[in-house]
């Protein structure tokens, strides 16, 4: 959003809102996964990440907000609580 973006270094005006909204959830993502360095970070870490990407300029604030809105049911989601499988 704000031009410091990998790997073209876009700003807000040349990114549409499908990318910003897969880039939101691509981080959100992440952010609830476990990794080989670090365990799944609880939903208050992962929100509290993403806002200060969002007041750095680096995430839309308005599909952030939904985000947040919905982010418990999105956390069980990320972490595949509550899927069914198969």
């Amino acid at each position: 959003m704000n031009g410091t973006g990998y790997p073209f270094g876009w700003t807000a005006e040349r990114i549409d809102t499908e990318t910003r909204i897969l880039t939101m959830c691509d981080i959100f993502q992440a952010l609830c996964q476990i990794r080989p360095y670090r365990g799944r970070l609880p939903v208050d870490d992962v929100v509290a990440i993403m806002q200060t990407m969002v007041t750095a300029g680096e995430l839309d604030p308005s599909i952030f907000r939904v985000v947040l809105a919905n982010r418990t049911e999105l956390y069980k989601i990320a972490i595949r609580e509550g899927m069914e499988a198969g």
